[in-house]
């Protein structure tokens, strides 16, 4: 808890070191060798342009 998340540059897609958010939350999926981690932004969510959202794919 309280690790802070940041981008890598790996791709080229995203700046080297770019603040993503701070760790606050940590779950272990039940028959599930992830975790599931909550993150508090830690920009300024109102000055945003582009957002891209990961999230579980529930098909």
């Amino acid at each position: 808890m309280g690790d802070i998340f940041v981008t890598s540059g790996i791709g080229n897609s995203y700046p080297e070191g770019y603040l993503v958010g701070r760790v606050t939350q940590i779950n272990n999926l039940l028959n599930d060798s992830f975790l599931s981690i909550t993150l508090q932004p830690l920009q300024n969510m109102n000055k945003l342009e582009l957002v891209l959202v990961v999230s579980e794919n529930n098909d």
